[in-house]
């Protein structure tokens, strides 16, 4: 009689390694979703924050050339923008229109960085020598853009 007991007990050895396997493949794929999912997550985090850091460089270098062209407009009335040139790890370029009177402006710096440019309108007035008041200023209301070509 001892021999059918311990084939019994072997079986239910086997038979319990087998859910322990089950149950341990179970888990693993449990893990293996829930590490995809933490991926994926840091993944998407990744890309908005690179796109909020080009945005934040697009809006620096859109700064920039505004103060350069406000910083040429106060040393003389004639100044009319300039073309697209480097600066950092963008380019920037600026257009300056008489609008109004003798002495007010309307000014459009732009700021590239990533192949994307954002655009800064501001009406200015030379109010004396060396000296440029903003009356007023916007973004361009499309925002960040796609450039296509080197026009504005």
């Amino acid at each position: 009689m001892p021999r059918p007991r311990a084939e019994g007990a072997a079986r239910r050895r086997g038979a319990e390694a087998g859910y322990a396997l089950l149950l341990a493949l179970f888990v693993l794929f449990l893990l293996s979703i829930a590490l995809a999912l933490v991926g994926l997550s840091l993944s998407i985090r990744l890309r908005l924050v690179k796109a909020e850091s080009e945005s934040v460089m697009r809006g620096a270098l859109a700064d920039a050339a505004l103060d350069e062209a406000l910083a040429n407009l106060a040393q003389t009335a004639a100044y009319s923008g300039s073309r697209w040139h480097p600066l950092g790890d963008g380019e920037i370029e600026s257009r300056v229109l008489g609008v109004g009177g003798v002495d007010q402006f309307q000014i459009t710096a732009a700021g590239l960085y990533a192949g994307r440019v954002r655009r800064i309108e501001v009406v200015a007035r030379r109010t004396g020598p060396g000296r440029v008041t903003v009356e007023s200023w916007r973004l361009d209301p499309v925002g960040d853009r796609m450039r296509s070509s080197r026009g504005p």
